[in-house]
């Protein structure tokens, strides 16, 4: 099997090497669905078009997400490398 310019052995009845060749490829890809719903979340808080609103025993999460959105969007991108 050739795909993504890398060469695997995979058959029909095993897909597992395949799976090993492209998973580095598809990381990319799954950082990017991780890290969406905070790209677009920030770019409301920045715009005014978000409130914060937590639940009981949410407050943790208020007192890290909130700081970050109010820092410059490239300081908010590259923090958003590490999720």
């Amino acid at each position: 099997m050739r795909a993504h310019n890398r060469t695997g052995d995979g058959t029909v009845r095993d897909y597992t090497p395949i799976e090993a060749v492209i998973a580095a490829v598809q990381e990319r890809y799954a950082r990017r669905r991780r890290r969406m719903p905070y790209v677009l979340l920030q770019r409301l808080w920045q715009d005014d078009r978000a409130l914060p609103c937590t639940k009981v025993g949410d407050d943790d999460v208020e007192d890290v997400m909130l700081p970050l959105f109010d820092l410059n969007p490239d300081l908010f991108q590259t923090s958003m490398e590490f999720v």
